[in-house]
């Protein structure tokens, strides 16, 4: 289970992240996320970032949600 933290509340898909985000004019935010109750990464991320995040989460270069995560922990967005 793939949880995103942020000061706004807890989102469970990178792009209900990017849609908030949208909708609150917001630029940049703090985010940490968890997967299986494992933290991937905290750190500060701007609205390009979790574009770019949503772009490729599930697609071509990580076809599923592990694949993703293991991108996001090895540098990723």
């Amino acid at each position: 289970m793939l949880i995103i933290k942020t000061q706004y509340g807890n989102f469970g898909h990178p792009k209900d992240l990017m849609h908030y985000m949208e909708d609150e004019s917001l630029s940049w935010l703090h985010v940490k996320v968890e997967y299986c109750f494992e933290e991937v990464f905290d750190k500060d991320m701007s609205f390009k970032d979790v574009s770019k995040w949503v772009s490729i989460f599930i697609s071509p270069i990580a076809s599923t949600l592990e694949d993703a995560v293991k991108w996001l922990r090895t540098g990723g967005v």
